[in-house]
Parts: structure tokens; C-alpha cells; sequence
């Protein structure tokens, strides 16, 4: 992991990539402070220890959020704690790094994942959709229709493979030429705060969007 790679501001990402002044020109937050942002780290020395558990994380962050939001509280270990039992429990994820390449969730998978865990805390009234391809054009439809989209990244530099929760965007414009660059918000699992990725070079990479 380089840490000189993780964005935590995007106009000044931006200038320094691109070597110009850029300054925020649209911001889309819908989740706000309902927002969850758990990390892998804070999870990894529960009951016997946890690996390669980024899905389960990112499915804690998903549903602490849409609680949040409907005024009920849980507290954040019990909630991980029964995700990643159950994601074992229907073998979505595995709680392994054997050989360095088999273990955590499988992809395919992830959508009924999260699915199951909104059954599991009785959390009714949530929309999981089949998963989209992670474009610009798709990602701005499923935030500015007030969803949050479940991201599934695909040897990502810096993330490699891993999972992460958007749940807003923030567009950027160069002062002199008006072009304009899209960051995703999102809770990465490393951060207790809120960090960004630019949305292009996402071929290898998809979304669940969810609706609460």
C-alpha cells in the first residue's frame, strides 16, 4: 500500500496530478453524518481474529448506515461479529488467507451478502440491485437517486482487491480550462474518515447499488 496514494482531498489531488488549480465545483453527500466508517484494523483481534475481512466490513459500514439513518444504534463489533458469522455460515466469505490467495468473499456473491444481513437485523425496506459497472454516468444515477453503492475493486492501486462503501461524490473544476474531474466518497475500511477515488480506470471494477 502506498498511504502517498489514498485521497483524502480532492481539489488538491487534483492539482497536484494534473498540475493546475482546481477548486470543488459539485458535492453530493446524501448519507451525511448517518455515514458508518469501520475499518478492517478495528475488527481484525475480535473473537479469534479475523482476515481478508473487507466484505464483512463493508457490509457492517452498509448496515450501521441505514440504521443510523432510521434512528437505532448497535454497537459496531456485535453487528461485524454477526456478519462475518453468517457470511461463513453461507460460505460467502472465508475467513482465510491461505497461500496468499484464497480466502475473504467472493464477489459474485456479495449482493445476496448484503441481502441477507438486512434479514438477519430485521432491516426492512432496503432495495439491493444487480450489480452495474462502475462508470461515471452509472455511479452519479444510483447517488443522486439517494442510494449508496457497495464497490467491489479489481487490483486497484492503491486498494488492490477490496471492498468499500460510496456514498457520495464530489466533482472538482479546473479554474482555467472548466474541466471538471469526479471523486467517489467512500468509507475504505482503512479510515475512520471519510476518503476519495477518481472514477476513472474502473474497468476491472463493479457496484451494488442500495436503496434505503
Amino acid at each position: 500500500m502506498d498511504k502517498n496514494k489514498l485521497i483524502e482531498n480532492p481539489a488538491i489531488h487534483a492539482g497536484e496530478k494534473f498540475g493546475a488549480l482546481f477548486v470543488q465545483d459539485e458535492y453530493m453527500d446524501r448519507w451525511g453524518e448517518n455515514a458508518s466508517y469501520c475499518t478492517t484494523s478495528q475488527f481484525a483481534v475480535l473473537d479469534r481474529g479475523f482476515v481478508k475481512h473487507c466484505g464483512p466490513t463493508a457490509v457492517t459500514n452498509v448496515l450501521l448506515t441505514v440504521l443510523k439513518e432510521r434512528g437505532q444504534t448497535f454497537p459496531e463489533n456485535e453487528v461485524f461479529l454477526r456478519v462475518a458469522d453468517l457470511g461463513m455460515k453461507k460460505r460467502i466469505y472465508w475467513n482465510t488467507d491461505f497461500m496468499k490467495m484464497f480466502g475473504g468473499t467472493f464477489d459474485h456473491k456479495a449482493g445476496s451478502y448484503i441481502k441477507a444481513a438486512l434479514k438477519e437485523f430485521d432491516i426492512e425496506n432496503v432495495t439491493v440491485n444487480r450489480g452495474k459497472r462502475a462508470t461515471e454516468k452509472n455511479f452519479i444515477k444510483c447517488l443522486n437517486a439517494g442510494g449508496m453503492a457497495y464497490l467491489e475493486l479489481r487490483f486497484d492501486k492503491p486498494y488492490g482487491s477490496h471492498h468499500v462503501v460510496c456514498y457520495g461524490y464530489s466533482y472538482v473544476k479546473n479554474e482555467q480550462t472548466g474541466q471538471r474531474k469526479l471523486y467517489l466518497k467512500i468509507a475504505d475500511g482503512w479510515s475512520h474518515n471519510p476518503r476519495y477515488m477518481e472514477s476513472t480506470d474502473m474497468m476491472l471494477n463493479s457496484f451494488i447499488p442500495v436503496f434505503s
